[in-house]
């Protein structure tokens, strides 16, 4: 009898950012996109302000066992009031840096030493392809085999995306440009949210948790 494969999602954890920096962050990504051959937007709806905790697939099955892990963790010490230090780019990737990353970085740890093993070792469809995988660094290719994350643990650095160019070189200078609209802006960590996706939903989908960290 031939074996049945589970059904697969992709699940997004991630810190919303309050209202404030959600409206400048998207006012420059789309100025940006106005500008340049833009591949992502900030639009609020298919792609809000946010800082990534962990992105990854794992059997659709298993949805409840990550939603119990997220609401028994203690975000309690987690620093609420950040602020963009600069903006950089990476890939064609333009991203805007935060400060207090180490604390950051502790939760994103802790998440995926209670997540990682309820992943049951599935990955995110594109990271199946051969092609791929070759095309990724020797430190992602092991994160991604760990904990289905290319950018987990050492390679993880929270930020917020802004825009992806397709002149990476382009994208570089248009982060040097931008920089001084961002540097010093305070951002809030509202709440932490998972949403849930198809396997072909590059981390955007139907949200299926969330948990207030500030007080309204």
């Amino acid at each position: 009898m031939k074996k049945r494969n589970l059904p697969t999602s992709t699940f997004h954890i991630y810190f919303n950012v309050d209202s404030v920096t959600d409206k400048v962050v998207r006012k420059i990504s789309n100025d940006i996109a106005k500008k340049y051959k833009s591949n992502f937007v900030l639009d609020g709806k298919n792609y809000k302000s946010h800082i990534t905790l962990y992105l990854f697939a794992a059997p659709t099955r298993n949805r409840i066992s990550i939603i119990n892990i997220l609401d028994k963790h203690n975000f309690s010490h987690l620093p609420v009031f950040l602020r963009i230090t600069n903006m950089f780019a990476s890939k064609g990737w333009i991203m805007a840096d935060v400060d207090r990353r180490k604390d950051i970085e502790k939760h994103h740890k802790n998440i995926i030493h209670l997540v990682n093993p309820v992943r049951q070792y599935v990955l995110r469809r594109k990271y199946r392809d051969g092609k791929y995988f070759d095309s990724l660094s020797k430190a992602e290719r092991n994160s991604l085999l760990k904990y289905g994350d290319k950018h987990a643990f050492d390679l993880y650095h929270p930020h917020l995306s802004i825009s992806q160019l397709l002149d990476e070189e382009l994208a570089i200078k248009v982060a040097r440009d931008y920089n001084n609209f961002l540097r010093g802006q305070k951002v809030v960590l509202t709440s932490v949210e998972m949403s849930m996706g198809g396997e072909g939903s590059g981390g955007t989908g139907k949200t299926v948790y969330k948990k207030l960290l500030t007080k309204k």
